[in-house]
């Protein structure tokens, strides 16, 4: 049996249960970001302005009459839409006429946004995709008839984190790992200057960390690890963050990618670290 195998074989056996939960390095620039590296946030907060304006009109069209239509709008830049919606219409519930109709919007395109999703309600039913318009356009005459079941229904956009930076799906699994605290023997055998390279000032809930490269078919990766809390790894209870993290190699071959040796600070209760 290689080294490899039998330290997956000792993770298996052996080691504690924890929780890897990693959210940063997957995320899609949200279209708030600027050059800097943050988020605007008078964009977001201003964004209500723009599609559809209150002067809009209806005349006769394909919409069968006494239909209630109202709109949700989603602006997006590279494919991404930008947090929130734009509801409409702005100042009543929904949008009729007697007679068969369509309803006839002025719009107001926001700066340097590729187009305008148009997702529609019909007699208070779900929103479903109606129409693209180009960010280019100033106006737009919905005139298609009712929908019913079809179109893709709305995915409300979710707002960006303080880098300007949109969430995906995190990686949040359960893993097997040895952790200790840097008091405990195993810790205490380290030399004071490898301790030093990984946790430069140690404090005394820290805790070192021995992790699988792979764990049920998922890598694990410390490298560029967030030190806010939105990368964690939970053990016995508490949160911790990785301040600095080594891969070790293989004693047997020289495979780099042998286990992890992961300096580990806790996360307090409210966020910060102790």
């Amino acid at each position: 049996m290689s080294t490899l195998a039998q330290m997956n074989s000792l993770f298996q056996s052996n080691a504690s249960n924890a929780r890897y939960y990693r959210s940063s390095g997957r995320s899609i620039p949200c279209p708030c970001k600027t050059f800097e590296g943050f988020r605007d946030p008078e964009l977001h907060i201003s964004f209500g302005k723009y599609g559809p304006q209150p002067d809009f009109t209806t005349s006769p069209g394909a919409i069968p009459a006494n239909t209630s239509l109202a709109y949700r709008v989603l602006y997006l830049k590279n494919g991404t839409a930008i947090a929130p919606a734009i509801g409409f219409p702005r100042y009543s519930s929904s949008i009729t006429d007697a007679v068969d109709f369509q309803v006839n919007m002025n719009l107001l395109q926001p700066v340097d946004f590729d187009q305008m999703d148009l997702y529609r309600s019909e007699n208070g039913g779900p929103f479903l995709f109606s129409a693209t318009v180009p960010a280019t356009s100033t106006t737009y005459v919905d005139n298609v008839p009712l929908q019913g079941s079809t179109g893709t229904p709305i995915q409300e956009p979710v707002m960006c984190n303080e880098s300007g930076e949109i969430p995906q799906s995190p990686i949040d699994i359960p893993v097997k790992a040895f952790v200790q605290p840097i008091q405990s023997t195993r810790a205490t055998r380290l030399s004071t200057e490898y301790l030093q390279e990984v946790f430069g000032n140690i404090e005394a809930d820290d805790h070192l960390g021995i992790f699988p490269v792979t764990w049920a078919g998922q890598r694990l990766e410390f490298h560029d690890w967030a030190q806010d809390g939105a990368d964690f790894v939970e053990y016995n209870g508490e949160r911790f963050f990785c301040i600095n993290a080594n891969m070790i190699p293989d004693p047997g071959d020289g495979n780099p990618e042998h286990h992890w040796e992961v300096g580990l600070r806790m996360i307090r209760t409210d966020g910060l670290v102790s």
